[in-house]
């Protein structure tokens, strides 16, 4: 090999640990082994080699995290979704209570003194009906009557109102001059016996009274409200 170059030498395909290399050092041919190469390479890439481990190390940190921060807000979500729910379901019985209510109807009915109260639910569907038997009070005694108080403004008068029954007749009064004779009607009507009269009207709307000329004429008298009266003479 003496009249060979290094350059004229095959290339070696591959390097093992116990692979013997000539090289040249300080103008010097020397062998190596290929483990020294092997070291000389893996200390010059350790470097890269930790930085990478190093990244790898925090890349797989930060995705632990990542994948908690996701099981949280999972947990978070369907906590919230459990919530939701809980809360419509509140709403919903909210609602029916409330509509209840609304379809409520109350009815009460009294019962007899010292009896028991009574409250029946009768449903009907959503809505239902309570029915409250309430008892009635022992009827208490009569109190003292109270003092009359002061006598209150006296109110507008009201309209007049009808003509009441005619009242029983009251004593005769002292009896009147003799008025003038009128003029006799056309009535036709007897001349009573003595002692009676009779009472007719005529067309006008006048009274007659027409009595025995024996007699003394009859005496009548009118209040305000148009009411006549027979004036009955004194028995003596």
């Amino acid at each position: 090999m003496a009249d060979k170059t290094i350059g004229d030498l095959p290339v070696a395909s591959a390097l093992y640990d116990d692979s013997l290399l000539v090289v040249e050092q300080q103008s010097q041919a020397r062998s190596i082994k290929g483990e020294l190469i092997r070291s000389f390479a893996e200390r010059a890439v350790q470097d890269e080699v930790d930085q990478a481990a190093k990244e790898a190390d925090r890349a797989k940190g930060e995705a632990d995290r990542a994948g908690q921060e996701a099981d949280r807000a999972k947990t978070e979500a369907d906590r919230s979704d459990t919530e939701a729910d809980r809360a419509n379901a509140e709403a919903d019985r909210a609602k029916k209570a409330r509509d209840a209510i609304e379809d409520m109807a109350v009815s009460a009915s009294a019962l007899p003194p010292g009896s028991e109260a009574t409250a029946v639910k009768s449903v009907a569907g959503d809505s239902f009906h309570i029915y409250f038997g309430i008892p009635t009070g022992e009827q208490g005694a009569v109190g003292p009557t109270g003092a009359q108080g002061p006598e209150g403004p006296r109110g507008i008068q009201g309209p007049k109102g009808e003509t009441g029954e005619t009242g029983p007749e009251g004593p005769p009064g002292i009896q009147g001059p003799e008025g003038p004779q009128g003029p006799p009607g056309e009535s036709g009507v007897t001349v009573p016996l003595a002692g009676w009269f009779a009472l007719a009207g005529d067309a006008d709307g006048n009274l007659w009274a027409y009595y025995n000329e024996e007699d003394a004429p009859p005496q009548f008298e009118v209040d305000d409200d148009g009411n006549i009266y027979y004036i009955i003479p004194d028995a003596a």
